[in-house]
């Protein structure tokens, strides 16, 4: 059996993903790793899903690599953004995402299960929570590697090597105590 480098298949190498949480809004600042094994250049049809709900409608746009591109519907929860990305021989190529989400009640998460699209596993995969650090019982369903807090801020940071999800990155938390 072939390994999926040794197949020249691209593979999703890693991804650093910051999830900002504010009541009522959700901001995803991503960057993405593909890895091309082959001695051959390659594209590769990225279809990026996001999760929808009553409580965390589509966003209007995605920027990708700074530029807008329109949502579309995807399957069943989700929309997606569709783009290509071409990957000279050997190559080790980055793409940024980023985009803006409304939230109504007191969860958020975010979609990493498909990445096991790819034909193996991610080698890394890092996300920070950013959420402001008068949130109580904030529970995250990834273990929580290291906890910062300051400026009113809380940062949660969760790392996985190597990731192959089994679950969302779900954030749920209890609002301040009133004064």
């Amino acid at each position: 059996l072939k390994s999926p480098a040794a197949s020249g298949q691209v593979l999703f190498a890693s991804e650093r993903v910051e999830l900002h949480l504010d009541d009522g809004r959700l901001a995803v600042d991503a960057v993405y790793h593909l890895r091309n094994p082959s001695p051959d250049a390659q594209t590769v049809s990225i279809e990026y899903p996001i999760l929808v709900s009553r409580q965390s409608p589509a966003p209007t746009s995605v920027l990708v690599d700074g530029r807008p591109l329109p949502v579309s519907a995807g399957a069943p929860g989700q929309v997606s953004v569709r783009f290509p990305i071409a990957l000279a021989p050997h190559d080790l190529r980055s793409f940024a995402i980023r985009y803006e989400q409304p939230l109504s009640g007191r969860s958020a998460s975010y979609l990493v299960t498909s990445a096991r699209r790819w034909p193996a596993p991610l080698e890394r995969a890092v996300f920070v929570i950013d959420h402001p650090a008068s949130w109580r019982k904030v529970h995250v369903s990834y273990p929580v590697r290291a906890l910062e807090t300051g400026g009113g801020r809380t940062r949660l940071t969760l790392a996985e090597q190597p990731f192959l999800p089994d679950h969302e990155v779900t954030v749920r938390w209890q609002a301040p105590a009133r004064r």
